[in-house]
């Protein structure tokens, strides 16, 4: 897959997280944990839909020669689990990297 898909694909995940702000969803997820706030969810979703734009992952991976990984490898990543999206991030880099990751909420 080119780097151009995968930019593509986090760009689309961008402008649909916004759907996501839901109130009743948002309320069953701090029922669920208390960590995760109506306002810090809303924050966290706010955020990512506004970073996740085709210029600023086309800007961020132009820095990076993504396009000459000859196999893909295998990623762990343990996401803390107290703020919420906290470990999108960390699960991003991953795959724009052209890696599979294989993740572990805590």
């Amino acid at each position: 897959m080119e780097i151009q898909t995968r930019i593509s694909s986090f760009a689309e995940l961008g402008s649909r997280l916004p759907k996501l702000i839901n109130d009743n969803l948002l309320h069953e997820v701090a029922q669920a944990n208390p960590w995760f706030t109506v306002s810090e969810t809303t924050r966290a979703l706010q955020s990512w839909s506004a970073l996740l734009t085709t210029e600023n992952l086309t800007t961020w991976t132009n820095r990076y020669k993504l396009n000459s990984v000859k196999s893909p490898g295998r990623v762990l990543v343990i996401m803390a689990g107290n703020i919420p999206l906290v470990g999108f991030q960390d699960f991003l880099f991953v795959p724009i990297a052209w890696h599979r990751c294989n993740g572990k909420l805590s």
